[in-house]
């Protein structure tokens, strides 16, 4: 009976401090993982505010780059709008150096025909000097005639003189024609090396509005393109932009869940270091009760017993 009890309080005592022996080296493990995780929480969270700090930095640098690209789509679709008015400016141009062409070309036709028509006022009024000249010498020759016919020839020499000052002026007027035909001639012949060498200028001039519609073309079909990529890449930059600051929003998350759990990771290092010190305290509590003999065992149980708390032995 009593030495049983004396066994079963021995054994449970002993069940007791290795028990509380085995606390006190979980409470310490825990306490020791405690400070690690505490330690890793801490330079987590720390990590956390920088990388928050580094994602607004980039949200801000995106937006601004947004807004950049932004405003470079709005100049580039003012470019193209300029480019279109060019390319309209440079399509009438055309049509109306065409038109001036065309223009230029009637009116050296016209001037050629006035030269061939020229040549050919100049053949009627070598006619008429021819004809003057016979006349002239018909005029003379009647004006012979009328001498030898002595008084009956009078009238008919006046009409001869008078026949012959006519021959002479017309001589006298044709020549002056055939001198402005030829001034007329000379005037159209420079006309038309001028009209050929404007008609040739104006054809250049086409061929080079031409070349500079063909290339104002390429700029509008380029400055087109441009504007689309930018306008995709604008897009694309508020999509970044909104991807970021979800991004950075995550990041202040997980910063003040972090942050949250270092603290409670903190506060199991303290519980765990409070249950350790508890430990100790009670594994000394329990050596004052490693008594050497069954009576004194006794005699501690019934301490107890009497004032309700350990007594020092």
């Amino acid at each position: 009976g009593f030495n049983k009890v004396v066994f079963n309080i021995r054994e449970m005592i002993e069940n007791v401090a290795e028990a509380v022996q085995a606390t006190a080296s979980a409470s310490a493990q825990i306490s020791s993982s405690s400070e690690e995780m505490a330690a890793g929480a801490q330079e987590q969270a720390a990590q956390s505010t920088e990388v928050a700090g580094a994602i607004e930095q980039m949200t801000k640098t995106i937006y601004e780059t947004s807004q950049n690209v932004n405003a470079a789509s709005e100049n580039a679709k003012k470019s193209g709008n300029i480019a279109n008015e060019g390319g309209k400016v440079v399509t009438e141009t055309v049509e109306g150096m065409n038109r001036i062409a065309e223009v230029v070309k009637r009116a050296a036709e016209t001037v050629q025909k006035l030269g061939a028509n020229s040549d050919k006022i100049g053949e009627i009024i070598q006619v008429i000097d021819e004809i003057a000249d016979q006349t002239n010498l018909l005029a003379l020759n009647a004006a012979i005639e009328a001498a030898r016919a002595g008084e009956h020839g009078r009238g008919f020499a006046v009409v001869a003189d008078e026949v012959r000052k006519l021959a002479e002026r017309t001589t006298k007027a044709t020549k002056e024609i055939a001198d402005m035909i030829k001034q007329i001639q000379y005037d159209t012949s420079g006309a038309v090396d001028s009209i050929k060498k404007g008609t040739e200028e104006v054809e250049i001039g086409k061929e080079l509005a031409g070349k500079a519609g063909k290339s104002l073309n390429e700029i509008i079909t380029s400055s087109n393109k441009v504007v689309d990529d930018i306008t995709q890449v604008a897009s694309a930059s508020e999509e970044q932009s909104t991807a970021a600051e979800q991004i950075s929003k995550s990041i202040e998350g997980i910063s003040s869940v972090t942050q949250q759990s270092a603290v409670g990771i903190q506060q199991i290092a303290k519980a765990a270091e409070d249950l350790n010190n508890l430990t100790d305290n009670l594994h000394k509590l329990i050596k004052r009760f490693k008594l050497q003999n069954d009576e004194s065992i006794v005699y501690s149980k019934f301490s107890i017993r009497q004032n309700g708390e350990l007594v020092n032995t």
